[in-house]
């Protein structure tokens, strides 16, 4: 399918009702990995971004009850697709939007993606520019609103390693595991298998255990790209180091359960940095 502009995507999408379609391939982190990364987030808004976040959602909704709705709408939705990565390759040091995100003048991955949601959510008046269709406030605030949940949903992605980097595996969709002898691939790995390993749920517990860690971080000035290539690091020196008979088990499992840790930690909490920027 050819790819579309995001730009002119996103005047288009601002139209479309929240549709759900059936996932056709494996996501960033899982549903509990989105939920992870939201319900950190969720524990250290300002009490001014959650009044805005409470707003801009449907009665009853969360941070982690839409965090895994972008996932959701990717078949009804294909133009998101490649939203939710950047194929920076894993010989690569550093990231060149022209070879990573090659739609000019916005680009089509998830950098640029996460630059047009938080756009969009931190500045309503910028939609003046989609005048011809936006013909009411309220349009302007489902966009803010779907702004969020893109918003929400890549966070979490641009911190899994695999969605960072690719080997001409589709970031390793194609390199076929076993993960403690069943059945896997590396994306499916680290998406959902060492989360799984890991247990500690439900969520709840999952995000009371990363924050006994008394780890924070602070919102520095990198930019989604810089994060990227933390996560295209990772993916070098972590993710792709597999045994030749790619047999997965404790020893990878141990090595890398601390790394998906932190890399959910630091999305949650670097997400909750944006958002108290974008509602001061």
């Amino acid at each position: 399918m050819k790819k579309i502009s995001i730009k002119s995507v996103w005047a288009l999408a601002l139209l479309l009702s929240f549709m759900s379609g059936v996932p056709a391939f494996v996501f960033g982190w899982g549903a509990e990995g989105h939920r992870i990364v939201a319900r950190t987030a969720q524990r250290n808004l300002s009490a001014k971004a959650r009044q805005e976040i409470l707003r801009l959602l449907q009665p009853g909704e969360t941070l982690e009850s839409v965090a895994n709705w972008a996932d959701t709408i990717r078949n009804s939705r294909p133009e998101t697709k490649n939203w939710h990565f950047v194929d920076i390759p894993v010989n690569a040091n550093a990231y060149d939007p022209v070879r990573d995100c090659p739609r000019t003048p916005f680009g089509d991955c998830i950098i640029n993606a996460l630059n047009e949601s938080r756009s969009i959510l931190a500045d309503a008046g910028r939609l003046e520019s989609f005048r011809n269709v936006l013909a009411n406030p309220q349009e302007s605030r489902q966009a803010r609103a779907e702004a969020l949940k893109f918003l929400v949903h890549f966070i979490g992605d641009l911190h899994q390693p695999l969605h960072c980097a690719d080997d001409h595996d589709r970031g390793g969709n194609d390199v076929h595991v076993t993960f403690f002898g069943v059945s896997s691939n590396l994306h499916k790995v680290w998406d959902s298998d060492i989360i799984a390993k890991a247990g500690l749920n439900p969520t709840a517990n999952r995000v009371a255990a990363l924050s006994m860690t008394g780890e924070t971080l602070t919102l520095q000035e990198d930019s989604f790209a810089d994060w990227a290539l933390e996560s295209h690091r990772l993916a070098v020196e972590q993710a792709y180091k597999i045994p030749a008979n790619k047999r997965l088990g404790q020893n990878y499992y141990q090595s890398n359960r601390l790394v998906v840790d932190r890399q959910l930690l630091k999305a949650g909490q670097r997400l909750a940095a944006i958002l108290n920027e974008i509602f001061p």
